[in-house]
């Protein structure tokens, strides 16, 4: 996480390339957890074809071209695309779009107020890394043996604790206690974000998306707790609850 930290607090260019790559490995990865038995060059042709219209996505959005009727038809060629791959696997079809999703609102996000999703970005870690530390310290009952057998009641709740004291160091808003709020629920959009994808892996019988991070699994191993929270964040700033 900290080149992303890094590039979005000096409010870098670079972060649109950053998220063209992102992209195109969280697909990347997403489609090889499932159990589509595709040819290889099939399955190349498919996530090339993916890759390019979810980037031509981002690229509208980025670009001064910013015109709806290409999103929503690129978009839709995106869905129709997922739709053809996925038939009857619908995490697979709701991961694909909704990574797409998160990636275009990051995109919207870091263009309105890039401290915005600095901020979001520091306090969701907190949560991931207290979560961790403490779940391994105290371990105690687990929170979902059956879906992510590493989880406890501890970590959680850790969690929740390491986000909420973040958020008032950190804080998403004029109001002390709004921004504790906010805190909360960005630990528990993240968690929720987690399970989801360990939900995804486990039907897949997959215990980490890839092996790109030694040690620590894939790409969306550690960018799943922002999946819920980025549409989060943007519905507070949609509706003027920060800015």
């Amino acid at each position: 996480m900290l080149p992303i930290i890094f590039i979005v607090w000096y409010n870098l260019s670079i972060y649109y390339f950053f998220i063209y790559l992102l992209l195109c490995g969280l697909i990347n990865e997403t489609i090889n957890l499932s159990k589509i038995f595709l040819s290889s060059i099939k399955s190349l042709i498919i996530k090339s074809l993916m890759m390019i219209i979810a980037c031509s996505v981002l690229l509208i959005k980025v670009t001064i071209i910013n015109s709806e009727h290409l999103l929503y038809m690129s978009w839709f060629l995106f869905i129709l695309l997922t739709l053809y791959i996925c038939k009857k696997n619908f995490f697979l079809f709701l991961l694909l779009n909704l990574i797409l999703l998160t990636c275009i609102i990051s995109v919207y996000i870091f263009q309105t107020n890039n401290n915005i999703l600095f901020y979001l970005i520091i306090i969701n870690s907190i949560s991931d890394v207290s979560a961790y530390l403490v779940g391994s310290l105290i371990k105690g009952p687990r929170l979902t043996p059956r879906i992510s057998p590493n989880k406890t009641y501890s970590g959680s709740i850790s969690a929740i604790i390491g986000s909420v004291t973040c958020s008032m160091f950190f804080p998403l808003s004029g109001n002390l206690y709004f921004s504790m709020f906010i805190g909360l629920f960005i630990s528990i959009f993240g968690q929720f974000g987690d399970l989801l994808v360990s939900i995804y892996k486990r039907k897949q019988g997959f215990k980490d998306s890839g092996y790109i991070i030694p040690g620590h699994g894939g790409l969306l191993d550690r960018f799943d707790s922002l999946l819920l929270n980025v549409i989060f964040i943007f519905l507070l700033i949609y509706f003027n609850f920060i800015s």
